[in-house]
């Protein structure tokens, strides 16, 4: 083997244990990046199981009813305003449409 064969062998090695050790390298660094991302979505769950159970609290009844007690506001049950009923069928639009139509002779 000539010396500029050798030679060529011996940078093919090095630059194949280059990529070898950036690929290492790489790797290590991804792992500490999902590291650091688990640990984040811990933290993030954690803080979101408090907000959701503060947010229960707020919504309890009980609370709300003492909240108009202590403002001595009244509490009134009411009942929303019923919607009208929608016609679902054809003949049934077209009878619900005359039954609402005024009714005037000349």
């Amino acid at each position: 083997m000539t010396p500029a064969k050798v030679l060529c062998v011996m940078l093919l090695g090095v630059l194949l244990a280059l990529c070898v050790l950036r690929q290492s390298a790489l790797m290590r660094q991804m792992g500490y990046r999902i590291e650091r991302l688990q640990a984040q979505m811990e933290r993030q769950q954690t803080e979101r199981a408090r907000y959701m159970a503060h947010i229960s609290r707020l919504k309890s009844p009980r609370r709300i009813v003492g909240l108009i007690a202590w403002l001595g506001l009244d509490l009134q049950e009411s009942r929303p305003p019923e919607r009208p009923r929608i016609p679902t069928n054809p003949t049934e639009a077209s009878s619900f449409a005359v039954a609402e139509m005024p009714q005037t002779m000349p």
